[in-house]
């Protein structure tokens, strides 16, 4: 893969579990379910009694998201 010379963001959705990686001017962010959530690091495939979810991204010089939640 060729590196980026500039900043890229990745806004992906959803895997019902909120996730944010980088890799040098790479940054990834998986933006949560507003069902439910399943627990990230588990064996088995287990729902997760977090709050669900959303994302709001905000597009300016700077790239930033905060994650909204709901209920219990």
């Amino acid at each position: 893969m060729q590196a980026a010379n500039k900043e890229v963001h990745l806004f992906c959705g959803h895997y019902h579990t909120t996730d944010e990686r980088s890799d040098g001017c790479i940054h990834q962010y998986i933006t949560p379910s507003i069902f439910y959530q399943i627990k990230k690091y588990s064996e088995t495939l287990e729902r997760d009694d977090k709050p669900f979810g959303y994302r709001i991204i905000e597009l300016d010089r700077q790239v930033s998201s905060q994650i909204i939640t709901f209920g219990t």
